[in-house]
């Protein structure tokens, strides 16, 4: 029987359970009772929002059968038996968070549920599992280092992992995988280990196959899904079970008829910039589109800003960035998740 730890009480998570008699007095607690309450109702799909990176978030119904599955699949992939104790640090009511509670479920573990927030991981803390967005972990590090030295398998997932984050990691205790997946999947699909060890591909999960279109975007097909999924993902294939993520379709930029991945020139970038940002562009009237990168930060004072500029220039030619944007605060998702804007 799953159970549910959340300030000092225990809940059995079944049917019938003293869940049921919990009165939750705050919101982010009243979001996990919903979800609950909608898991253990009569109905066979359980309805969800999209996270909103992409557009309006949208609800859409998964069947409840989908969700076990996918909870079973979790497990067998991280090797987690009928012991482990997870940690809820999500929002209940989007996917990644629903999903650590039907886990608990259908797994039979132990759910340390904790207040989400933008630095959740705390030195001390206790736990076999854990899902977080990247950002989280980042954020996290910045509060107290110490948090290094916690250990059980954590997932990242929501937004890729930048190179500055994957850095910071290095001699932590944990185990850390990258994961790729959506809400339409039911969360993570496939997932790639960035410590102890940086692995270049996304491996999938048991029952998860994939092909490409002409184009190289990516299809998925799997046994807990109704069909094949076409992603706005681009994808290098490595192997049958294995590819390596491009970046989405729409974000690809046309700059002087070369074609440019951002999330690709993140990854290099990140050697060079040491504060959060991302490529966009902006239209221009000879390359179609120029490249520019934007800066979660204040102004650069211009010898700054210049020196930088020149050193991207001798380092990327062409696909260094042309102009610099600031941004004091980027707008993100409730999950944590870049919402990228193009200029």
């Amino acid at each position: 029987m799953g159970k549910l730890e959340i300030e000092g009480r225990i809940l059995e998570l079944v049917k019938a359970g003293s869940w049921k008699d919990w009165q939750p007095n705050k919101p982010w607690q009243n979001e996990i009772k919903e979800s609950l309450i909608q898991w253990f109702n009569d109905e066979d799909d359980v309805i969800v929002n999209t996270s909103g990176s992409t557009g309006t978030p949208k609800p859409i119904r998964i069947p409840k059968t989908a969700m076990i599955q996918s909870a079973e699949k979790t497990a067998r992939h991280f090797n987690l038996s009928a012991d482990t104790r997870a940690l809820l640090c999500m929002p209940a009511r989007y996917i990644a968070g629903k999903m650590m509670l039907i886990r608990a479920i259908v797994n039979d573990w132990t759910l340390n549920a904790v207040e989400p927030s933008a630095s959740p991981l705390l030195p001390g803390m206790n736990f076999d599992f854990a899902a977080l967005t990247p950002h989280q972990m980042q954020e996290s590090l910045n509060a107290n280092l110490n948090i290094l030295e916690l250990t059980g398998v954590v997932i990242l997932g929501g937004s890729s992992v930048p190179n500055t984050l994957s850095r910071k990691l290095l001699g932590a205790k944990m185990e850390i995988h990258e994961t790729y997946g959506m809400t339409e999947t039911i969360t993570h699909v496939a997932t790639r280990k960035i410590h102890p060890i940086l692995e270049e591909g996304f491996h999938l999960l048991p029952g998860v196959h994939y092909q490409i279109t002409s184009d190289n975007r990516l299809i998925l097909d799997a046994d807990h899904l109704e069909g094949s999924l076409e992603t706005n993902d681009i994808i290098e294939p490595i192997d049958f079970r294995s590819f390596k993520l491009m970046g989405r379709a729409d974000h690809v930029i046309n700059s002087g008829g070369i074609k440019v991945h951002p999330q690709q020139l993140e990854l290099e970038l990140a050697d060079f910039v040491d504060t959060p940002f991302y490529v966009s562009c902006m239209p221009h009237e000879t390359l179609g589109e120029q490249i520019v990168l934007v800066l979660e930060r204040g102004h650069l004072d211009k010898h700054t800003e210049d020196l930088l500029k020149t050193t991207l220039k001798d380092h990327f030619a062409h696909l260094a960035p042309k102009r610099f944007i600031y941004e004091p605060k980027f707008d993100r998702t409730p999950s944590g998740k870049v919402i990228r804007k193009k200029y």
